[in-house]
């Protein structure tokens, strides 16, 4: 190692680099009252750089929710590279597949015409699986399902309609099964069974 000293700095040029490292000779340029320093330093770098990836990692499964879609980089990619067509045809499936209670429904021109702007919204929308999981996501909204005073369902163009999805999507008809009592379709069917053992008798409320 040689060591060659300037006012301001010290240039310092490790003999033989290649002979035991491998790689090409290097100066390294550094400041008298750094020279004790500079290995620490290094080290400190990468060290910091690894806590940040940690963090970041932490950050990103603290945010995740199980209701949350698919993500690019979850997801399996099916869809991309698919033709327009081939895509539209498998989404309308996927909701005949999931969603079965609901209305049956056919790729209209208007209905392609709403679902294409649908799916160019959003990269993660040209995938498969990012509408396998909004048809999921919609089977735990119970007034979509039928579960309301009017017994009204949702079908395929009402959740593909860009302000019923936005809507679908901020949560406000979800309703896991888990914080669900008895539907009113239910209740409905109980009080008037309650209702008609009181007239015949059966209840002495």
């Amino acid at each position: 190692m040689a060591i060659k000293r300037t006012n301001k700095y010290s240039i310092i040029t490790i003999i033989n680099w290649d002979t035991y490292q491998g790689e090409p000779t290097r100066n390294v340029q550094v400041n008298d009252q750094d020279v004790s320093r500079s290995c620490p330093g290094s080290v400190q770098v990468v060290s910091t750089n690894k806590n940040d990836k940690n963090e970041k990692n932490v950050k990103n499964k603290s945010t995740s929710s199980p209701y949350s879609p698919p993500s690019p980089e979850k997801n399996s990619g099916n869809g991309h590279g698919q033709s327009p067509d081939g895509l539209m045809d498998e989404i309308l499936e996927s909701y005949h597949a999931i969603l079965g209670e609901l209305p049956k429904a056919s790729l209209t021109k208007k209905r392609k015409s709403w679902l294409n702007a649908r799916i160019q919204e959003f990269k993660e929308r040209r995938d498969i699986e990012w509408w396998r999981w909004y048809w999921n996501f919609v089977t735990e909204c119970p007034h979509l399902m039928g579960d309301n005073d009017r017994e009204w369902k949702a079908d395929f163009e009402w959740l593909i309609k860009a302000e019923n999805m936005i809507k679908v999507l901020e949560g406000r008809y979800h309703k896991p099964i888990s914080a669900r009592q008895f539907s009113r379709k239910t209740e409905k069917n109980i009080q008037t069974a309650m209702e008609w053992l009181k007239e015949s008798g059966g209840t002495d409320e």
